[in-house]
């Protein structure tokens, strides 16, 4: 368990003590370079590592606990993909792993009819298999499911295909019938996590845009068949009102304030202090808890949230873009997306794979694609005068002088918008 604790549209993320481990500011990058990040690289690394802990073809155990750098640079990558991993790797992969277990029993089983899975299975052949795959000999502190969990996952599973060879054909839809894919959770989950912010919140969506941000979270609903709003997949939360010496986390000063109000508290137990006056001793007090009260400015509602996994985090940061009217639209340069504070900026302030900034990219591109508009203007008025003189003097028919224009204003128009090359556009017009 993990605690999220949210500020408007920023968070910091804490352990069960509460201290923070990472934070956003409300750019929301890590989110954004989640649901832009390509994971391929790390399902070739799972796979070697699975198939370097048990065999594929007898599912017998191999000794030597082989694989753990392939997990090392499995946890690099998804580091680099969401800080989340920096510090819920370990559940992260012991998911994984007891997912892809279950999964690949089942495709071989039922699929490739692989004979060397019982078709009893006993929970010590089980858990020989489990345990021999994971790279630690207990399940990860705070996680929900364990072992046990995974068992009666399979079990559940394989109930639906232990049937009479007559009733298969009903069946036959639900066999998988392609190898299973590790990390389908991510997979699944990034694709959710896109699709909900194109849907609800991406100022650039076609035809989508001209709907209200309610309208838009309908539709995402019912397209995406959950029949739940993304507030009700959220764990509860704790609402408190924070203050900015909280906020900076200066705790002693806190205590002490803390400290001199239940003093008071004790002090005005069963005092009218409209009726019965403020003793001297009493005022001092009061005049020493608020000189420290000066410093707490209360500002707004912080949220508080005990989650179990990213994609909690994930709902709960885009719920709070969608309470604050937050825009967002892809960069012209980059690809990801970023939050829109001006509907006239098209690119980000981040930096693309060539390590330049994407808004100077942005800036040189708008200046090339004016200085272009206006040059595609001037060699087309320059041509069009000469073919205009050649139909004067009769060297070109009006009609061939009309398509001729035609043509040319539309290839002008394309330079203009940058869809055309503008040396190309020049050679044309020699022709």
């Amino acid at each position: 368990m993990s605690i999220l604790l949210v500020k408007g549209e920023a968070y910091e993320y804490n352990n069960k003590e509460e201290k923070v481990l990472f934070s956003e500011d409300g750019t929301h990058k890590y989110l954004f370079n989640f649901i832009s990040a390509n994971i391929t690289p790390v399902l070739g690394l799972f796979e070697q590592y699975f198939s370097a802990r048990i065999d594929m073809e007898t599912f017998d155990p191999i000794s030597g606990n082989k694989g753990g750098s392939k997990l090392t640079k499995i946890k690099n990558f998804l580091e680099s993909v969401h800080p989340y991993y920096k510090y819920r790797f370990d559940p992260a992969i012991f998911n994984t792993i007891g997912e892809y277990f279950n999964d690949m029993l089942i495709y071989s089983k039922y699929s490739c009819h692989n004979s060397a899975i019982p078709q009893e299975m006993t929970k010590e052949w089980y858990m020989e298999r489990f345990w021999a795959l994971m790279p630690n000999k207990m399940p990860p502190d705070g996680n929900e499911k364990g072992p046990d969990d995974f068992f009666v996952e399979y079990q559940k599973r394989a109930e639906k295909w232990n049937v009479p060879d007559d009733t298969w054909e009903v069946l036959l839809s639900d066999i998988p019938n392609r190898q299973p894919v590790p990390f389908s959770f991510e997979i699944r989950m990034q694709n959710e996590i896109a699709n909900m912010l194109y849907f609800i919140l991406d100022i650039d969506a076609k035809d989508v845009n001209v709907l209200s941000v309610q309208q838009r979270m309908w539709l995402y609903e019912n397209i995406s068949g959950t029949g739940l709003s993304v507030a009700e997949k959220l764990p509860s939360c704790e609402q408190t009102l924070f203050s900015d010496m909280e906020n900076n986390h200066h705790k002693e000063e806190i205590q002490k304030l803390k400290e001199r109000f239940k003093k008071l508290n004790y002090s005005l137990y069963g005092r009218n202090v409209v009726r019965n006056g403020v003793s001297e001793k009493l005022q001092e007090e009061i005049a020493s808890a608020v000189s420290l009260a000066k410093a707490i400015n209360p500002s707004e509602i912080s949220e508080k949230y005990e989650i179990t996994d990213l994609r909690q985090l994930l709902l709960i940061e885009i719920l709070h873009m969608i309470q604050n009217n937050t825009m967002i639209r892809v960069c012209k340069n980059c690809g990801k997306y970023f939050v829109v504070t001006n509907r006239n900026f098209l690119y980000c302030d981040g930096f693309d794979d060539s390590g330049h900034k994407c808004s100077d990219v942005g800036s040189n591109n708008t200046f090339k694609k004016k200085m272009a508009a206006d040059e595609a203007y001037t060699i087309y008025s320059r041509a069009y005068k000469a073919r205009y003189a050649r139909q004067q003097r009769g060297k070109m028919s009006r009609g061939e002088f009309i398509e001729w224009n035609n043509e040319a204003m539309e290839k002008r128009d394309k330079v203009r918008a940058g869809e055309y090359d503008l040396e190309e556009f020049r050679e044309w017009l020699k022709k």
